[in-house]
């Protein structure tokens, strides 16, 4: 965790407030527990209505779920879309670049339908 961080920090330079991080030393329970997003969420002071998850582990997307927010999952690795789609997630994305490319419509169409105005 601690060289996740500081690549944030290195490669991200003053975008990721500190303040705003939840990490394992900030809950009492991990994934796929939703404590890590209900605390994001009470730091970010949104609803889970108004929270969209975005995870490349089954138990993230589990996790996000359990918390009430749109979950997205999103293919990094050896882990098939039938995973994500069995832990829940309402949508999988092939890859990253797939997800940042239908982001913008996929933020429009919540906001259209489902999710509070922000």
């Amino acid at each position: 965790q601690n060289s996740l961080l500081s690549r944030i920090d290195t490669d991200f330079p003053g975008i990721f407030d500190p303040e705003m991080r939840v990490t394992a030393r900030d809950v009492k329970h991990g994934k796929p527990h939703p404590e890590p997003f209900i605390r994001a969420m009470q730091l970010a002071r949104v609803s889970p209505s108004q929270s969209i998850v975005v995870e490349n582990a089954p138990l993230g997307v589990e996790a996000g779920n359990k918390a009430g927010a749109f979950t997205v999952g999103v293919v990094t690795g050896p882990i098939p879309v039938e995973e994500m789609e069995r832990a829940g997630a309402a949508v999988v994305f092939p890859s990253m670049e797939a997800f940042a490319e239908a982001l913008p419509t996929l933020i429009f169409s919540l906001l259209s339908t489902s999710i509070d105005p922000l």
